[in-house]
């Protein structure tokens, strides 16, 4: 009589969890680790309204372009400076006003949309990380998204979940030789935010190199689409051809330094001002540069390499938003790669510790962003 087999709770875990479908477990998991963030934000925030908090900063510009619409052009901002809300894309916008068609208030018609985009982007990313390294590597993938720094932005009303879901259903499209549906993904993408740039030239760059003919032209030509129709849109409202880049300059200060900013932000601003959100932007940046680098190094698709290359490179050289580096490096996923392949190859039990402390980072942190920080996330 051979013994029974006997296996230990964590083991009958796992075999309940490899049977659901990897959609359902990178949607558990976002939404578990950003609940948290969620419920810490109603402990902390004291009584501070928890839309006032999921819609401050860049929120309140969305909304409220859901609301009234966009300028004419730059106003004085009341503080000695100048703004106009046409800096901001309109794709977000527009899907706050069709929630809040259904009756919900601005505000929180803005938090339903970031955090369902923020959860179809976990999915979206578990089936790219499966499909370049397995079904761990897909869960790891969307885990290890959720649980970066600044990920707190991923349910607040800012266009980090919706562009990263566009993103990286262009670049699983472009994985899966499906130029067309990547430039079509690319073009929506552009109406998300203006970072589209560095997945246009992702798109442009396997395009040419696939060589699929009629094909690869399409793509060429309509992943563009999206960002260049909103900057003529703002030429023609402002009545100059180049608004927009006027607006983000006059506005924001924002332009293409190539890392100048970077470096001045942490050889000589860090080392003056030690703060934790300056020490935690030279950290994400220096991490995300390093895997940047190490992308090139490990067998990884065209696809994956370009897109890694033109974010990475679009965050660090662009200037005008020092302190928001390490969130804008949150579009960056396919950067996570070489660690998620790595951490996919050790036992489960590291997996979940490396989760868990990543998670609880990212939890306090963003709590701290949003309660006990004066900037923009």
């Amino acid at each position: 009589m051979q013994p029974s087999l006997t296996l230990r709770p964590d083991a009958v875990a796992a075999v309940r969890l490899g049977r659901l479908p990897i959609w359902i477990v990178a949607a558990g998991t976002w939404l578990a680790i950003r609940a948290a963030g969620v419920v810490a934000l109603l402990i902390a925030g004291g009584t501070r309204p928890l839309t006032d908090l999921l819609t401050s900063y860049d929120g309140d510009w969305y909304v409220e372009i859901a609301v009234s619409g966009y300028d004419h052009g730059l106003h004085d901002d009341g503080h000695g400076g100048v703004k106009s809300n046409l800096a901001f894309s309109p794709l977000l916008p527009v899907l706050i006003r069709a929630v809040m068609a259904f009756g919900l208030h601005p505000d929180w018609a803005a938090i339903v949309v970031a955090g369902a985009c923020g959860l179809v982007a976990a999915v979206l990313l578990s089936l790219l990380g499966r499909h370049l390294g397995g079904r761990r590597c897909g869960i790891l993938l969307a885990a290890g998204w959720a649980a970066l720094p600044h990920a707190v932005v991923e349910t607040m009303a800012y266009t980090e979940g919706l562009f990263v879901a566009l993103a990286a259903a262009s670049v699983l499209a472009l994985l899966r030789g499906r130029l067309v549906s990547a430039a079509a993904w690319c073009a929506a993408a552009g109406l998300a935010r203006p970072s589209a740039v560095a997945l246009v030239a992702t798109v442009w760059w396997v395009a040419l190199v696939a060589r699929q003919g009629r094909r690869s032209w399409v793509a060429v030509v309509g992943a563009p689409v999206g960002v260049c129709a909103w900057w003529i849109y703002v030429a023609v409202r402002v009545g100059h051809p180049a608004a927009w880049w006027h607006i983000q300059r006059a506005g924001w200060n924002s332009r293409f330094d190539f890392g100048r900013e970077a470096a001045w932000g942490v050889l000589w601003q860090l080392p003056r001002h030690p703060t934790l959100p300056l020490a935690m932007v030279a950290i994400v940046t220096a991490a995300f540069a390093a895997l940047a680098v190490v992308s090139f190094r490990i067998p990884l698709q065209p696809a994956v390499r370009a897109y890694t290359f033109f974010t990475v490179v679009l965050a660090i050289g662009s200037a005008g938003t020092y302190l928001a580096k390490a969130r804008f490096l949150l579009i960056a996923f396919t950067a996570l790669v070489p660690a998620v392949v790595w951490l996919a190859s050790r036992p489960q039990r590291v997996q979940v510790a490396v989760i868990a402390v990543m998670a609880a980072g990212s939890v306090g942190y963003g709590v701290f962003l949003l309660t006990g920080w004066t900037h923009s996330p």
